[in-house]
């Protein structure tokens, strides 16, 4: 996951045992000199010249990858995640809209406030493109397009601050899009639009969304992906492939191994080791975008300003494209000499291979007026086209603008002016008759709370649509529904798309997922209904039958009758069970009246009706659903003296048995099996009046609950710490947080105590150090330290202006502050002279 940590203090350091050296590396970088020349096809070819010397086997698929790690590694210099806000003010600056002069670029000093380009936004190069100074975390983030979390390597170096991936981002289509998803191609009828955001908090492209995400089946697995603007999908694959090759064997935590799969269950999270990558994908999709998207103008200069500047190394796959293929695809063994090289300024011109319009039909009432819009292929070909109409007194077109002036139908043409033979068309369709217009979308059945982890019933949601006649429709299979995330702690604002016609219109809702009554640990399935959980064909009148309720919840009996089929009858004697509640956990017993007194002190109630013997069936019945839902014996069958099998434990009777449905049954069933019951000798009652049910299914894990609240804990305070506003966490957000924690089960709790702090950790370690920052930063926030084990101690105390953390405590009070002190005083004095400086 991609979240915010706030920098600790140098106190918060020391206490929590982290070394304090390069800790404080200085935010802004020194002036220097900036490179903006794009190295030539020879340069590029003498970069890559340690391949010369290999095998053909060894430039070629995954041996290829291998070899190319020492060259992309030699020379990488790093630095720290918050250097990168510095260096992205070059190496994702807008050249056209904020140039730099000669001057300038002899003594780039860092300190300017240039126009950017970001991923996942669709306004770059235009007057409302972003600048590096808008609010970080709400609308510009640092996009790890590697999550951090597929290889855990966090925000450190190289991996966790490599700017070839690492890439300024829309924050909407980064956090709400993006998360730690794969890269994928949503259903284009079912997926969730995510938009952008300005500085004032406002939708900045309101229909006009960027991103995609949404639930699809992928080589059989279901899984959640991220679809970015068709703009941005070739940087993406290129930005993966490198991390493929750049880190493609282990080193270390922050150096890890990493691999591109096409299997959604292997894109998991998870630390990276020497056998175990984290994996990234979707393999075929990235090479399809690869494809689709070829290298830019922006992405090759981009890629020199990282070599001449910052990290002093390459991505392969912009230099050569065709690369790809020769690791994913044909395994053509490469060859750096003579490999055609991609170069700056050569992608002009382009001729598409097929053009269409967007939409493709459309109905207009006279004196309308729409806008069609193109798509081609490639998509960095050239959208000169000539507009044409074949009836321009029905319809008529210029620049792609269609004016609807009669009744009728026209064909509109958009024709390349590099290929007169490629085409797009779209069909008008025009009436006298004013066209009923959407006007608003309503929605209703919105489940607004549920339980982390559960599946959300979208199915209930019902989506009606408003016309400008006042008629309405329900028109929720055609919408597009938000699907809420369930394995995410929080609020989450969804939207409802609905688009008929040229009209679009949107609903939003919002649900909350809360910890609030999640199973943890191992649970006691719940049954599926009532069922018969004991039966005494005893001597003389001792006849009992048990019902038990183990579904959950209290069930009106009412529903229910007892039947008693005699002799292979399929007529019945019914017993009505009453009309009380059977609560959860209980049981129901009814006993022949003449029974004898240790079953009559057990019995709920008695009748002479229940008077079966060995050879009658007997059954349970559903009034509402009208069904035997539960029998012993088989109805219609008349098996001379009783039905024998082979039970559970002991030799199964239906005479002279007492009969005890086994722990492990979880629900009625309408066929008798001998399997489900556990036969003892005649007039047992030692069973009556309870019943145990054993069968178990897992629940979360402790660490799955606790890293759930952990990430919803980092996300919701991210924004703050970011702008240093810790102080209005103070009031609902705290609250909230708060609450949340309070649900979570002990075992999880525990995980709080006993993780180690980690500034640069995802989960439970991230989340824990953030929070030990907050409370030390912020009086406010400390007062309301609701952080606690599972024995409702504080995690954390605040004592004489310092924090103890009650489960690690390395150092002596005194010692502790002695160490403080001195290393505060000597962090003052090197700042203070390096501002001399």
């Amino acid at each position: 996951m991609k979240k915010k940590l706030c920098l600790l203090t140098l106190l918060t350091l020391i206490l929590s045992g982290v070394p304090v050296s390069n800790q404080f590396e200085a935010s802004a970088l020194s002036a220097r000199s900036i490179n903006v020349t794009n190295l030539s096809s020879t340069g590029i070819r003498s970069y890559y010249a340690g391949l010369n010397q290999l095998s053909s086997t060894e430039r070629q698929g995954d041996n290829l990858l291998k070899n190319l790690k020492p060259i992309l590694k030699n020379g990488h210099s790093t630095f720290s995640y918050a250097t990168v806000w510095d260096w992205t003010k070059i190496t994702d600056r807008d050249w056209t809209l904020s140039p730099l002069g000669q001057a300038e670029l002899s003594n780039y000093a860092f300190t300017d406030n240039p126009y950017v380009r970001l991923l996942y936004r669709n306004d770059n190069g235009t007057a409302t493109a972003a600048q590096h100074e808008d609010e970080h975390g709400r609308v510009i983030d640092r996009e790890h397009v590697w999550p951090q979390s597929l290889g855990n390597f966090g925000k450190s170096s190289p991996a966790g601050t490599d700017l070839h991936h690492l890439i300024l981002a829309d924050s909407m289509n980064n956090q709400s899009g993006h998360s730690n998803y794969p890269y994928g191609n949503v259903n284009p009828s079912s997926y969730t639009p995510i938009d952008s955001y300005d500085n004032d908090d406002n939708p900045s492209n309101v229909g006009n969304y960027t991103g995609k995400r949404g639930s699809i089946t992928y080589n059989g697995q279901t899984v959640t992906v991220y679809e970015p603007q068709n703009e941005d999908k070739g940087d993406i694959a290129r930005a993966m492939f490198y991390m493929a090759a750049r880190y493609s064997s282990y080193t270390s935590q922050s150096d890890p191994y990493l691999k591109l799969s096409d299997t959604p269950s292997e894109i998991v999270a998870l630390t990276s080791g020497s056998s175990n990558p984290g994996k990234g994908g979707l393999l075929n999709t990235l090479l399809s975008w690869h494809t689709l998207d070829p290298v830019s103008d922006y992405e090759i200069m981009r890629n020199n300003l990282i070599y001449n500047n910052a990290q002093f190394n390459r991505n392969p796959f912009i230099d050569y494209p065709s690369w790809v293929d020769s690791v994913w695809g044909s395994k053509t063994p490469v060859n750096p000499t003579t490999d055609s090289v991609t170069q700056y300024g050569q992608q002009n011109s382009v001729t598409p291979t097929s053009i269409s319009i967007e939409p493709s039909s459309l109905n207009l009432s006279v004196g309308q007026e729409t806008s069609l819009s193109l798509s081609l292929i490639p998509l960095n070909a050239s959208q000169s086209v000539t507009w044409s109409s074949s009836n321009s007194s029905v319809a008529s077109v210029t620049n792609g603008t269609v004016t609807a002036n009669s009744a009728g139908t026209a064909t509109i043409t958009a024709t390349s002016t590099l290929n007169f033979n490629i085409k797009g068309t779209a069909t008008i369709t025009v009436t006298n008759q004013q066209v009923k217009t959407l006007t608003s979308i309503s929605l209703s059945g919105v489940t607004d709370i549920i339980k982390f982890g559960e599946t959300y019933p979208i199915e209930d949601i019902v989506v009606t649509a408003t016309y400008s006649d006042s008629s309405t429709s329900d028109v929720t299979s055609l919408a597009i529904i938000d699907q809420p995330t369930t394995n995410k702690i929080g609020e989450q604002e969804l939207t409802v798309q609905y688009h008929e016609n040229i009209v679009t219109k949107y609903a939003n809702f919002t649900v909350k997922v809360t910890n609030n009554g999640v199973v943890v640990g191992n649970a006691i399935t719940k049954t599926s209904d009532l069922f018969i959980s004991e039966y005494i064909e005893g001597s003389s009148n001792n006849k009992v039958i048990e019902i038990y309720n183990g579904t959950g919840s209290s069930v009106n009996l009412s529903d229910y009758k007892l039947r008693v089929h005699a002799n292979g009858a399929t007529s019945t004697t019914n017993l009505n069970l009453g009309s009380g509640m059977l609560a959860n956990n209980d049981v129901y017993v009814i006993a022949h009246s003449s029974a004898n007194a240790t079953i009559l002190s057990k019995a709920d109630a008695t009748s002479g009706s229940i008077a079966f013997n060995g050879n009658d069936a007997v059954s349970l019945y559903k009034v509402s659903t009208s069904t035997n839902i539960d029998i012993i014996g088989v109805i219609g069958t008349d098996p001379g003296t009783q039905w024998t099998g082979a039970a559970a434990s002991g030799t199964g009777s239906t005479l002279n048995t007492t009969l005890v449905r086994t722990s492990t049954t979880t629900g009625p069933n309408s066929t008798f099996s001998w399997s489900e019951w556990n036969a003892y000798a005649s007039d047992t009652t030692s069973y009556l009046g309870t019943h145990t049910l054993s069968h178990t299914s897992p629940g979360l894990s402790p660490l799955t609950q606790a890293n759930a609240w952990a990430e919803y804990f980092l996300e919701a305070t991210s924004i703050y710490c970011e702008t240093e506003t810790g102080f209005e966490l103070v009031g609902d957000v705290w609250d909230a947080l708060k609450e949340e924690y309070g649900y979570l089960a002990s075992d999880s709790k525990t995980l709080f105590s006993t993780t180690a702090s980690d500034p640069d950790g995802v989960g439970v370690a991230g989340a824990k150090a953030r929070y030990f920052h907050l409370i030390t930063k912020y009086h406010s926030l400390e007062q309301d330290n609701f952080l606690r084990d599972s024995n409702n101690n504080p995690i954390f105390n605040q004592k004489i202006g310092r924090l103890v953390s009650q489960n690690t405590n390395h150092y002596g009070a005194l010692i502790l502050i002695t160490l403080s002190s001195i290393s505060i005083f000597g962090y003052f004095l090197y700042d203070r002279k390096r501002k001399l400086n």
